[in-house]
């Protein structure tokens, strides 16, 4: 952790633990942890988009590592899996995200090099490793979600030596004003909150002089819809979807808040070929949110899916 953030760590830690303790699937994942953490020292990397977690050396005098289908039946107990590809201890994990497709968008637009980076909305931290690996200095990820923040345990058990760490916490837990960050992530983000400039303004709170955001989010024809979509219920069976910007909302947000060399960086339809159940993420995805009949609309007859990477410096 770095040092700046220290204070602010030991004011969150007690809700943390609290929050831990309290979730009745946590015996069940402290559990699974045990079993994948057996005897193993690992080494991290990338390979063909999945990061990867391998056995190095097996810790002499202790008992045999665990099987495949024991190290299958241990990394089930942490389903869904959404954002990935992982590979964990020789096993494949076909998450519903292929993750992959949109770090290959954006990582060619930017130096993670030796750059402190904060990930908001993480999930299981697999932007975050893509970070690390490629250089980062260190890597903070927060979400909300418990079952991701164990899934990130998983990583950060076999691999220490990662210079990433996961908290289970929302955007609203993290410091107000402490500019350290060189890179923040907002990948998937924008389009939950109810005042999309007030996420954008603590981001450029938490930015150092000269540091970027990586905005990624579900964006809207500007012809159609110059001022965004606000759905009415839900989109693409989604509850919580306040607003779908369009690119020229998005530029006018980052303006209003003194962000500068705003520039989009790649625009697509998402498509089912990235977004999809697999055996590790069983639930409804992409093909049962779309209208059976016209694949260009969600199932309540808004236009599917498009995302859009943006880039800004503070």
């Amino acid at each position: 952790m770095l040092n700046e953030l220290q204070p602010w760590l030991n004011s969150v830690s007690p809700v943390i633990e609290k929050n831990i303790a309290a979730n009745g699937n946590t015996e069940k994942w402290l559990s699974a942890l045990q079993t994948l953490a057996q005897n193993q020292e690992c080494k991290c990397f990338v390979e063909d988009g999945k990061v990867v977690i391998s056995v190095g050396d097996v810790r002499a005098g202790l008992k045999p590592a665990p099987t495949d289908a024991t190290i299958i039946a241990a990394l089930r107990q942490f389903m869904p899996w959404r954002k990935g590809p992982w590979k964990i201890l020789d096993i494949d994990i076909d998450t519903e995200w292929r993750s992959d497709f949109k770090w290959e968008r954006l990582e060619k637009h930017f130096y993670f090099s030796d750059k402190k980076i904060l990930d908001i909305g993480c999930g299981n931290g697999y932007y975050a490793y893509r970070a690390a690996l490629g250089g980062a200095k260190f890597v903070l990820g927060v979400d909300p979600s418990l079952y991701s923040y164990f899934q990130a345990q998983i990583a950060a058990i076999l691999c220490p030596q990662i210079p990433v760490k996961i908290l289970p916490l929302a955007q609203k837990d993290l410091p107000q004003k402490l500019p350290i960050f060189d890179i923040i992530f907002s990948m998937g983000v924008l389009y939950h909150h109810k005042n999309p400039q007030e996420h954008l303004l603590h981001i450029y709170d938490l930015l150092a002089d000269n540091g970027e955001i990586i905005l990624e989010t579900l964006i809207i024809d500007d012809e159609k819809f110059p001022d965004g979509l606000f759905p009415k219920g839900r989109y693409a069976k989604m509850r919580n979807v306040y607003e779908i910007p369009s690119i020229k909302r998005v530029e006018e947000l980052l303006n209003s808040l003194n962000f500068r060399e705003i520039k989009l960086l790649d625009k697509c339809i998402t498509t089912t070929e990235e977004q999809r159940k697999t055996d590790f993420m069983d639930f409804e995805s992409l093909e049962d949110f779309l209208d059976p009949n016209d694949n260009s609309k969600t199932i309540e007859g808004y236009p599917a899916p498009m995302r859009a990477v943006f880039r800004a410096v503070r």
